[in-house]
Protein backbone atom coordinates (compact mmCIF):
# COMPACT_ATOMS: atom_id res chain seq x y z
CA UNK A 1 0.00 0.00 0.00
CA UNK A 2 1.22 3.45 -0.99
CA UNK A 3 -0.06 7.11 -0.31
CA UNK A 4 0.68 9.94 -2.57
CA UNK A 5 1.69 13.24 -0.95
CA UNK A 6 2.90 16.25 -2.05
CA UNK A 7 6.23 17.66 -1.41
CA UNK A 8 6.89 21.15 -2.11
CA UNK A 9 5.02 20.53 -5.17
CA UNK A 10 6.33 17.28 -6.10
CA UNK A 11 3.96 14.35 -5.87
CA UNK A 12 5.95 10.91 -4.32
CA UNK A 13 4.47 7.70 -3.13
CA UNK A 14 5.38 6.60 0.47
CA UNK A 15 5.15 2.98 1.76
CA UNK A 16 2.80 2.76 4.44
CA UNK A 17 2.44 -0.95 6.34
CA UNK A 18 -1.47 0.32 8.08
CA UNK A 19 -4.09 2.31 6.74
CA UNK A 20 -6.48 3.13 10.36
CA UNK A 21 -9.94 3.28 9.03
CA UNK A 22 -12.13 5.18 11.94
CA UNK A 23 -14.71 3.32 13.57
CA UNK A 24 -17.97 3.05 10.98
CA UNK A 25 -15.81 5.83 9.33
CA UNK A 26 -14.41 4.65 5.61
CA UNK A 27 -10.98 4.85 3.85
CA UNK A 28 -10.91 5.54 0.31
CA UNK A 29 -7.89 4.00 -1.77
CA UNK A 30 -8.09 5.94 -5.44
CA UNK A 31 -5.39 7.47 -7.51
CA UNK A 32 -3.12 10.70 -5.96
CA UNK A 33 -4.23 9.28 -2.39
CA UNK A 34 -3.87 5.69 -0.71
CA UNK A 35 -3.46 2.76 -3.25
CA UNK A 36 -2.55 -0.43 -3.56
CA UNK A 37 0.56 -1.46 -5.87
CA UNK A 38 0.23 -4.85 -7.12
CA UNK A 39 3.75 -6.37 -8.11
CA UNK A 40 4.93 -9.47 -10.22
CA UNK A 41 1.68 -10.10 -12.22
CA UNK A 42 1.59 -13.30 -14.50
CA UNK A 43 -0.46 -11.41 -16.79
CA UNK A 44 -1.04 -7.48 -17.98
CA UNK A 45 -3.98 -5.71 -16.04
CA UNK A 46 -6.32 -4.28 -18.33
CA UNK A 47 -8.38 -1.22 -18.11
CA UNK A 48 -12.00 -2.47 -16.97
CA UNK A 49 -11.10 -5.71 -15.77
CA UNK A 50 -11.35 -6.59 -11.42
CA UNK A 51 -8.89 -8.47 -9.33
CA UNK A 52 -9.77 -10.21 -6.09
CA UNK A 53 -8.05 -8.62 -3.29
CA UNK A 54 -7.53 -10.20 0.56
CA UNK A 55 -7.62 -7.45 3.06
CA UNK A 56 -6.84 -8.13 6.60
CA UNK A 57 -8.24 -6.36 9.77
CA UNK A 58 -7.27 -6.37 13.37
CA UNK A 59 -10.85 -6.58 14.73
CA UNK A 60 -12.64 -8.23 11.40
CA UNK A 61 -10.12 -10.80 10.27
CA UNK A 62 -9.74 -11.29 5.80
CA UNK A 63 -12.22 -10.45 3.89
CA UNK A 64 -11.81 -10.61 0.33
CA UNK A 65 -13.00 -7.78 -2.27
CA UNK A 66 -13.62 -7.35 -5.72
CA UNK A 67 -11.14 -4.61 -7.13
CA UNK A 68 -11.79 -2.43 -10.68
CA UNK A 69 -8.88 -1.73 -12.75
CA UNK A 70 -9.08 2.24 -14.03
CA UNK A 71 -6.59 3.36 -16.12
Amino acid sequence: MHRSIDDSGVLRMRSVETVEVPAKGAVRFEPGGFHIMVTDLQQPLLTGDGITLTLGFDRSGSVQIRVPIVG
